[in-house]
C-alpha cells in the first residue's frame, strides 16, 4: 500500500469554517510547574499550573498535546511500574491517566524509596501514605517530625529524607518511624517554602526555596560534612521547582506569571542555560511594532526586578535572538514604530536603571542598531505609531492643552506640532496605524479622533460602554483597528473599520487588557503581551492549534496512547506524534484521515479512521515510544485543518485482536 505524507492531505483538505476569535497561549518553552525526571526515557516532564505537559530533554522543551491532568503539587517518577504518580492520586505512565484512587486526599510531599521499592507520601508528619504498585497503606509513625516539609530519596543512607521546619532540620524514614539525620540547618524567612532533592554524583541533599514577599530565594546543600550555602541568583523569585535531567539539577522558573528560564546547578553556582526566547521582564518594559513591509514583531530592552536589558528579539512565528554591532543603553518604558519613510523601526526614549528619563532616537535597519542626531527632540515620552505621510507620529498622553502633546518624526528630526496636539489632548489616549485607510485611529478619553497625517478630524463619541482604557492595534484578519478594552472594569472591545462600531467579545481575553498588542502580518493575526511580559505571548485566532483524545482504545490492561510532539501549527519542520507502545521494540501503525467512524473490528477493539489516505509503519525503542515527525508546510491555508490519529501496536501478550493492541484517536487541529 502507497502512503502518502501528511503534508501532501493537508494541502489537499479545505479549512473549517470561521469561528469566534480567542487568545490563545502560545509558549515556546515550559514555563514553570511540577517537575519530575523520567530516567526511562531521558526527559524531564513539567506539569505546569495551566495543565498543559511539557519535555525537557536537557536541551530544549516541547509541548505535549492530548492530555489534560488534574491540580497537583507535587509528584514523583514510579521506576517499577514505568509512570508518574502525582500527589492527588493520578498516574500518567506517558500517554494517558489513570486514577489510584488515594484515600487521603492530596498528599503534600512524595519519593520513590528505592530500597523498599515503593512511593512514600507525606501529607503531614502524622500520616505516611505508601503505594506499592496496587494499593495505598496508611502507617502512622509513633511521632512526628511537624507539619508540611519535601521529602526525597537519598540512596547514600538508603531511606527517603524529609526536610522540615524553620530552622530546617532533616529526618530520615525507615518505613515504621522518623529518626532526626540533623537538626542544626539554616533558617528560612519567616514564612517560606522550600524543597529537597538529592544530587547524584555529588552525593549531597540540596534544600532550595524562599519566601514570596519581598521575592527571595536560598540554596543549601548537606552531605558528610554538614551544611554549605550556595550563592543564589537574586532574579529567581520565591519558589522554583528543581530536578535532575540526567546532568544536574535543573530549575525552571518559580511561576507561569515570572518565568525565569532554565537553570542548571552546576557544584556550586548556578547556570542560566541558553535558551531560544526572551527572559521575562515587565510590562512598562518592552517596545515592539509590525508593518506588511516586514514581517515578524521587534522587541527591545526591559526589566526584571532591578535588571534593565539592552537586547533585541524578533518574534516571526519563533523568537530569534539578534546580534547587532550596537543596541541602545539598557532601559524600560521605550516605545516602538514603523517608519515607512526610513524602512525601519524608530524607537524613542525609556527610563535606565538610575530612574533617568531618556530621550534618544534611534532606527532598527533589521540588521543594527543606529542612533539618530535629529536637530529637535522631544521632551518627554511618547507613545509612537506610523504616521500616514511615512513617518512616525508621536502622542503624548499627560498633560491636557500643553504645546508639545504631538511630535512628528519626518525620517532625519522630530518636529512638533503644537496647534494640532492641542485639539486632541486629553489624559487618555491609545492609537494604532489603520494601514488599510492608511490613517491612524486614537480613542481620546471616551472621544474617537482620526489623524491623516496633516490634520485630525473628530469622528464623534465612542460606544457609551468604552470607559477610557485599554489598547488599541490594527487587526489584519478583520482589517479593523481593535480597541481592546478591560473586561474586568466592564470595559468591552471594539472594532472600528471607518464607518461602523463591532463590539467584540474574544474567549480568555477576561481580566486586565493586554499591556502591548501589535499585528503579526506575517500570520494575519494579533499578537498580544500581558502583564508581565514572559515567554508566553497570545495570539488572537480563531483556529487555535489543539489536539484531543476521542474514542477508546483495546488491550489487556492499558491501552498504547497518542500525543503530540510540538504544536500543530504552520511552518513547524518538527512536529511529530507519538505513539506509546508499552512494549519496547514493537511495531506499529500510525494511520492518518480527515473522518471519524466507528468500525468495530472485534473484542471491544475499534477501527476510528475510515479510509485512512496515509499509513505509516514504525518501531518502537527500547523506551516504548515510537516517533514519526511530520512536518507541517508553511502554508497559513492549513489553519483550521483538522485531521485524526491512530495507532495499532504488536503486542501478542496483551493483543485482543489478532495480536495488536489498539490506541484511541487523536483529533488535531492546526491553528496557532
Amino acid at each position: 500500500m502507497k502512503t502518502l505524507t501528511l503534508a501532501a492531505i493537508l494541502l489537499a483538505a479545505a479549512a473549517i469554517g470561521a469561528q469566534a476569535a480567542t487568545f490563545v497561549a502560545t509558549p515556546t518553552a515550559a514555563l514553570s510547574g511540577t517537575l519530575v525526571y523520567d530516567p526511562h526515557r531521558n526527559v524531564v516532564v513539567v506539569f505546569t499550573p495551566g495543565g498543559a505537559i511539557w519535555e525537557w530533554d536537557g536541551t530544549r522543551s516541547r509541548a505535549r498535546l492530548g492530555v489534560a491532568p488534574g491540580a497537583f503539587s507535587a509528584c514523583v517518577y514510579d521506576p517499577l511500574h514505568r509512570e508518574i504518580l502525582t500527589s492527588n492520586g493520578g498516574a500518567w505512565n506517558g500517554s494517558s491517566w489513570r486514577s489510584t484512587s488515594i484515600p487521603t486526599g492530596a498528599l503534600g510531599a512524595m519519593a520513590f524509596d528505592v530500597a523498599r521499592q515503593r512511593v512514600v507520601g507525606v501529607s503531614s508528619g502524622t500520616v505516611v501514605t505508601e503505594w506499592n504498585g496496587q494499593q495505598w497503606t496508611h502507617i502512622t509513625p509513633p511521632a512526628s517530625p511537624g507539619v508540611g516539609g519535601s521529602l526525597a530519596y537519598d540512596p547514600t543512607r538508603g531511606c527517603c529524607v524529609l526536610a522540615v521546619g524553620n530552622p530546617i532540620s532533616l529526618w530520615t524514614w525507615d518505613g515504621s518511624q522518623w529518626s532526626l539525620l540533623d537538626g542544626g540547618g539554616p533558617a528560612v524567612t519567616a514564612g517560606g517554602t522550600y524543597g529537597v532533592w538529592f544530587e547524584p554524583g555529588v552525593n549531597r541533599l540540596v534544600v532550595h526555596g524562599g519566601h514570596f514577599n519581598p521575592p527571595s530565594s536560598g540554596t543549601w546543600a548537606f552531605d558528610a560534612s554538614g551544611w554549605t550555602t550556595i550563592a543564589t541568583p537574586p532574579s529567581f523569585s520565591w519558589a522554583g521547582n528543581l530536578a535532575w535531567d540526567g546532568i544536574g539539577l535543573v530549575r525552571f522558573g518559580a511561576g507561569s506569571a515570572m518565568p525565569e528560564g532554565v537553570w542548571r546547578l552546576e557544584g556550586n553556582l548556578w547556570r542560566q542555560l541558553p535558551i531560544d526566547y526572551p527572559p521575562s521582564r515587565n510590562h512598562n518594559s518592552v517596545a515592539f511594532a509590525s508593518t506588511p513591509s516586514r514581517a515578524g514583531l521587534v522587541l527591545f530592552g526591559g526589566l526584571l526586578g532591578t535588571t534593565h536589558f539592552a537586547d533585541t528579539w524578533i518574534l516571526d512565528g519563533v523568537w530569534v535572538r539578534q546580534t547587532p554591532a550596537h543596541a541602545p543603553s539598557p532601559r524600560r518604558a521605550s516605545s516602538l514604530a514603523w517608519s515607512p519613510t526610513n524602512q525601519a523601526f524608530v524607537l524613542f526614549g525609556g527610563i535606565d536603571a538610575q530612574l533617568n528619563t531618556l530621550l534618544d532616537t534611534w532606527l532598527w535597519d533589521g540588521t543594527d542598531w543606529l542612533q539618530q542626531t535629529p536637530a529637535s527632540s522631544p521632551t518627554a515620552a511618547l507613545q509612537l505609531v506610523t504616521d500616514p505621510m511615512g513617518g512616525v507620529l508621536g502622542l503624548r498622553r499627560t498633560t491636557v492643552g500643553t504645546t508639545n502633546d504631538q511630535w512628528l518624526w519626518n525620517g532625519t528630526t522630530w518636529i512638533n506640532q503644537p496647534s494640532v496636539g492641542a485639539t486632541y489632548a486629553q489624559s487618555s489616549v491609545t492609537a494604532a496605524h489603520d494601514p488599510l485607510r492608511n490613517v491612524v485611529a486614537a480613542a481620546v478619553d471616551t472621544q474617537l479622533w482620526e489623524w491623516n497625517g496633516s490634520a485630525w478630524t473628530q469622528i464623534g463619541a465612542m460606544p457609551s460602554a468604552w470607559n477610557g482604557y485599554g489598547q488599541a492595534a490594527y487587526r489584519p484578519d478583520t482589517q479593523r483597528v481593535v480597541f481592546l478594552g478591560n473586561q474586568s472594569l466592564s470595559n468591552p472591545s471594539l472594532e472600528w473599520d471607518g464607518t461602523t462600531w463591532t463590539t467584540v467579545i474574544f474567549g480568555g481575553s477576561s481580566g486586565s487588557p493586554p499591556i502591548t498588542v501589535a499585528p503579526d502580518y506575517a500570520r494575519s493575526r494579533l499578537v498580544t503581551f500581558l502583564y508581565p511580559f514572559a515567554t508566553t505571548h497570545g495570539m488572537l485566532t480563531p483556529t487555535p492549534a489543539s489536539a484531543q483524545r476521542f474514542g477508546y482504545g483495546c488491550a489487556l490492561g492499558p491501552s498504547p496512547g497518542l500525543l503530540t510532539d510540538g504544536r500543530p501549527i504552520p511552518d513547524e519542520p518538527d512536529f511529530g506524534i507519538g505513539v506509546t507502545t508499552l512494549a519496547a521494540n514493537a511495531p506499529c501503525v500510525l494511520a492518518l484521515g480527515f473522518l471519524v467512524q466507528g468500525q468495530h473490528l472485534g473484542s471491544g477493539c475499534v477501527s476510528w479512521i475510515q479510509q485512512p489516505p496515509a499509513v505509516h509503519f514504525l518501531l518502537a525503542d527500547a523506551a516504548m515510544l515510537a516517533l514519526h515527525q511530520v512536518p507541517i508546510p508553511a502554508d497559513n491555508n492549513l489553519r483550521g485543518v483538522v485531521f485524526v490519529a491512530q495507532a495499532a501496536v504488536l503486542d501478542p501478550p496483551r493483543g485482543l485482536f489478532g495480536g495488536l493492541t489498539f490506541s484511541d484517536g487523536l483529533r488535531i487541529a492546526i491553528g496557532d
